[in-house]
């Protein structure tokens, strides 16, 4: 995961690869979750929408940072599904 700030938004981006490293999109799509130091959710659901930026590379930019958030690491969780239903977070 590559984490930047776009206009003070954290802005999450994920790359999804085959075994062999080819950048490759599941067949339905990315979903992430992000969470606060005492593991609290803080996003608005446990599966936000990532949107595909180009071939198995998405991204995340729906959380605002505001002064009510505490101070700490925040941990972001993708979760991606292929047509076989396995998943892998």
């Amino acid at each position: 995961m590559k984490q930047y700030y776009v206009n003070a938004k954290p802005y999450l981006e994920w790359e999804i690869r085959t075994r062999a490293g080819v950048l490759v999109n599941p067949s339905t799509g990315v979903t992430c979750a992000i969470y606060d130091p005492t593991n609290a959710l803080v996003s608005a659901t446990a599966t936000e929408t990532c949107t595909n930026d180009t071939t198995g590379v998405y991204y995340y930019n729906g959380f605002t940072i505001t002064s009510s958030h505490i101070t700490g690491i925040y941990k972001a969780v993708a979760t991606v599904t292929d047509g076989t239903n396995v998943t892998r977070d």
